[in-house]
């Protein structure tokens, strides 16, 4: 009866059906959730991988706030040889506001983006990719988030372009600050990336005007730049989930 206990505690962090691990590493005083997708030919074949936040949202309708993005099923979906390891970040809850933001806004402070970005590339990626024996094609990693997400990405890529070669920035919180136009005119180097902007039509005017001028900044530097507004779509998971779709096809094929 133990064994079989020890066995139900192990496969609840194991989905094999849709080959989720559920793994943790330590980050300050505490643990937090990593969540792997592998495909089949994980470990025969050197990967692309993705790295994304807001991990609880992506696999399982049953952790997620308001809907699975089925970013497992999706991949899945593409030919064994345009298929990539995900390794998604759980978000922190009441510090998801605080990690995700790059500069401190006037009204909801913030700012630590760049700590929890280096915690990512320092240690959660590091021990993550040596504890489960992956290959990654060093030359093909992105980075996805959504929202506050979406803006933590952006961030990351334009701060790290050797290490992000591609950022899908899905509806991203550029409001949060001004400071975000003000980097990327300081920022050089990005004419290898290539950076995935959506946003759904009905999340306001603000949404598409401040994504779109970044896009056309962002262009400006010599970046590749994929720019889509989805007609109809909200600001919520039933949009990313649709959108994270055409995010992946173009990244994948390199496009």
């Amino acid at each position: 009866m133990k064994f079989l206990y020890i066995l139900c505690l192990l496969m609840s962090h194991i989905i094999s059906a849709q080959q989720i691990i559920i793994d943790s590493i330590q980050y300050k005083e505490d643990y937090r959730k990593v969540r792997l997708y592998l495909p089949d030919n994980y470990q025969t074949n050197q990967l692309p991988l993705l790295v994304m936040l807001d991990g609880q949202n992506l696999f399982d309708e049953h952790t997620s706030y308001s809907g699975e993005w089925n970013v497992d099923e999706s991949i899945a979906s593409f030919p064994e040889n345009k298929q990539s390891i995900v390794i998604a970040i759980d978000h922190g809850n009441e510090l998801r506001m605080a990690e995700l933001t790059p500069f401190e806004n006037e009204k909801y402070g913030g700012g630590d983006a760049e700590n929890f970005l280096l915690w990512i590339m320092e240690k959660a990626l590091p021990e993550t990719i040596t504890k489960f024996e992956l290959k990654i094609n060093r030359n093909k990693i992105a980075i996805a988030g959504s929202s506050l997400g979406g803006l933590f990405a952006y961030y990351a890529a334009i701060q790290h372009p050797n290490f992000f070669q591609s950022a899908g920035i899905f509806s991203p919180s550029f409001w949060w600050s001004k400071k975000s136009f003000q980097l990327i005119d300081q920022i050089e180097g990005i004419k290898n990336q290539h950076y995935f902007f959506a946003a759904g039509t009905e999340e306001g005017k603000d949404m598409l005007i401040d994504m779109k001028s970044m896009h056309d900044l962002t262009l400006r530097k010599g970046a590749t730049v994929t720019y889509l507004e989805e007609k109809g779509a909200q600001h919520n998971e039933a949009q990313w989930r649709a959108t994270f779709l055409t995010f992946y096809h173009v990244w994948i094929n390199d496009l």
